[in-house]
């Protein structure tokens, strides 16, 4: 879609591609001090009383960084039909101030062009679908689809929903989101004081990001139990 600059070149975190807020939204005069020159900071309507400018500690409060960035194509069910419609393809960016524990979801056209802008907290419901598809729910109802141009994509958007509904939580909540469609089971189910094992793979929290690996067990000899 020729109204999102750059678009090809948007790229989750972890992809090899820049995310900073300027390739984001197609923007070519540069940073140079990086992602922090790029931060996207909520449109606040101006003040009558207000004279002296905002503190550094009001500024760290309110600021929003890009967390995570990736092109989609959007789908909005439509009532009428029983369908999910074509909406086109945009851009969607998770957005956060860790110190506040503010964050959004916001869909967009250009960085001037929203079409969605959500506040994700703790009970955000995103749902993982198959075939590279992911979908919610707007604060009005509406169900939405998105569909991701690669399984990287996919899997690095949700693990990123799953990271910032953990940050804007309290200390002691544990959360939770199915990173794959359930399968059909197969065998007797498990059932009390049976020993199970699983597959688990470790991320480092770093500034709102999902970051490296820290531990792992997928091709160990044997599983976590």
């Amino acid at each position: 879609m020729s109204g999102l600059p750059n678009l090809d070149q948007v790229g989750g975190r972890g992809s090899g591609r820049s995310s900073n807020l300027g390739n984001l939204f197609g923007d070519s005069t540069g940073a140079p001090n990086g992602d922090a020159a790029f931060q996207y900071t909520p449109t606040r309507a101006p003040s009558n009383t207000r004279t002296s400018q905002p503190s550094q500690s009001e500024q760290n409060t309110s600021a929003m960084s890009l967390l995570y960035a990736t092109p989609i194509t959007l789908f909005k069910f439509d009532s009428s039909t029983r369908q999910f419609a074509k909406v086109g393809k945009l851009g969607a960016a998770i957005l956060g101030n860790v110190v506040s524990s503010q964050f959004q979801l916001l869909v967009y056209y250009t960085k001037q062009k929203h079409l969605l802008s959500l506040t994700i907290t703790s009970d955000f419901a995103y749902t993982v679908q198959s075939n590279l598809y992911g979908s919610f729910k707007d604060a009005s109802g509406n169900h939405w689809s998105m569909l991701f141009d690669s399984q990287e994509s996919a899997d690095g958007f949700a693990r990123q929903v799953a990271l910032t509904r953990c940050l804007a939580a309290p200390s002691d909540t544990i959360i939770t989101l199915d990173l794959d469609v359930p399968k059909a089971a197969k065998g007797r189910p498990v059932e009390s004081g049976d020993t199970i094992g699983c597959a688990y793979k470790g991320y480092l929290e770093e500034n709102g990001k999902v970051g490296r690996v820290f531990d792992e067990n997928p091709g160990k000899p044997k599983p976590y139990r």
